[in-house]
């Protein structure tokens, strides 16, 4: 047993620590997840000491709640969808975009109509935008305007959803009554979702790939960008060599995390991988490339241990610098969509209670859509209680607020689709179009940009 308690620290047996900690956990809901915490401690390579058994059952509570603060944690629908994700995914024979295509053509603001021919590129619209006879006719001007508008916002929408999830939630939406707001997952990790792929449980912290990672991890093909990952972005990594190290019990392969001199010694491959890249790829920032040489070194530190050996290592398989589920071993795992609030059905951008049951019946059909695969609950319902993660939360609040460049995905009853953006303040959401400051996402889009 890889746990001790008291001065001079004696080492205890899985039993004693529960005897230890067990009069002490108030919570009944928390008595299992403890139970399995202890467990999962024994395999652990480094002892874990404490002074007395409050100290054990403080880290034990620690471990079954802070390293999920999720509103829905412990509530029944959180995790419901597993037996749908991992074993059941179904792969659609065709494409709704073509069985479905009044919903696709529909989607943006009303306000925004569209203009009169789609057959018009959005570029001859904006250059028509500059002549004297739009210039000169106000009602003209308007309908150019909201046709640009209405393709900005339609690019931005399909951009950041699967065409199936757009419709599932769509669906959802209808039968229970409740406005969905989505974060939507990047572009790269659509094909993954629409072939069948399995998405990111809200377990794995690892991030999805980004062309950042097909830098720094040269094993990391190009074609996978969307793919949920785990690599040390340092030159001596390689995922032959950290397998060999866990296999003799020496995991993580590396003691620490990556230090500037680590960082010094990167950056004279990044010019030759760059080069076998080709040209037509697109190259992150200096800046971008070593912050995230930074954070997938601390990511892969913290993580490694519970993918070869801890919690998720009976769940979990390495292959490369992929993280595969056992029972799907043949698929990487993608990005997935993340849901923010339910709202009123008929007030926009009201946010609806958690106490109104149709929250969590929404939440469960959007978990059992096949391609939605919804993990967690929203994030506006989540109530950090750590500085750490009331950070991480005022961080996706404002991604997606007026100064930022990720408007949400909002799903209406009856069809409607819309972009838009969480306002703090007033603390509801606003279309994208009510203020007309709000341009940054536009630059997201080609005919935003033309606008």
């Amino acid at each position: 047993m890889a746990i001790s308690m008291g001065t001079p620290p004696v080492t205890v047996t899985v039993d004693a620590a529960w005897g230890a900690v067990d009069p002490l956990l108030t919570e009944a809901a928390i008595r299992a997840p403890a139970q399995q915490a202890l467990v999962n401690w024994c395999s652990d390579a480094a002892p874990r000491s404490f002074a007395n058994a409050d100290e054990l059952a403080k880290a034990v509570k620690a471990e079954v709640t802070g390293k999920r603060e999720n509103y829905f944690y412990l509530q029944a629908g959180e995790n419901l969808n597993v037996e749908t994700v991992i074993f059941r995914t179904v792969v659609p024979t065709d494409s709704i975009g073509w069985t479905e295509p009044k919903f696709f053509q529909e989607l943006g603001h009303p306000a925004n109509r569209h203009w009169l021919t789609e057959s018009v590129t959005s570029r001859a619209l904006a250059q028509c935008m500059n002549t004297a006879l739009a210039r000169g006719d106000a009602t003209f001007m308007g309908m150019l305007k909201g046709g640009l508008r209405r393709r900005a916002e339609q690019e931005y929408l399909l951009a950041n959803m699967v065409k199936g999830a757009l419709w599932e939630a769509a669906e959802v939406a209808n039968e229970f009554k409740v406005g969905i707001a989505v974060r939507g997952t990047g572009l790269s990790a659509h094909m993954g979702i629409e072939s069948g792929d399995p998405t990111k449980a809200q377990e794995f912290k690892n991030k999805t790939s980004k062309n950042v990672d097909v830098v720094l991890c040269e094993e990391l093909e190009a074609a996978q960008v969307g793919t949920v990952v785990h690599y040390d972005p340092r030159v001596e990594w390689n995922s032959r060599d950290a397998q060999v190290q866990s296999d003799l019990g020496k995991s993580p392969l590396f003691a620490a995390v990556a230090t500037k001199s680590d960082w010094e010694k990167k950056k004279l491959t990044i010019p030759n991988r760059l080069g076998r890249l080709g040209p037509n790829f697109k190259r992150p920032t200096d800046k971008e490339l070593e912050d995230a040489f930074f954070s997938r070194s601390k990511e892969y530190l913290e993580e490694d241990h519970e993918y070869r050996k801890g919690h998720y290592a009976p769940y979990t398989t390495l292959v490369g610098p992929y993280i595969r589920l056992k029972a799907r071993p043949a698929a990487n795992m993608v990005g997935d969509h993340d849901l923010f609030a339910f709202t009123d059905p008929e007030e926009y951008g009201q946010f609806m209670p958690d106490t109104n049951p149709r929250v969590a019946q929404a939440q469960r059909a959007l978990q059992n859509k096949p391609t939605f695969q919804a993990q967690h609950g929203g994030i506006w319902y989540w109530q950090p209680g750590t500085g750490f993660n009331i950070g991480i939360k005022a961080k996706i609040m404002g991604a997606h607020g007026p100064e930022g460049s990720e408007p949400l995905v909002y799903i209406m009853p009856h069809k409607l689709v819309t972009a838009a953006y969480y306002v703090a303040d007033a603390d509801h959401l606003a279309s994208v179009w009510s203020n007309p400051a709000w341009t940054k996402w536009l630059e997201k889009t080609h005919s935003g940009a033309l606008l």
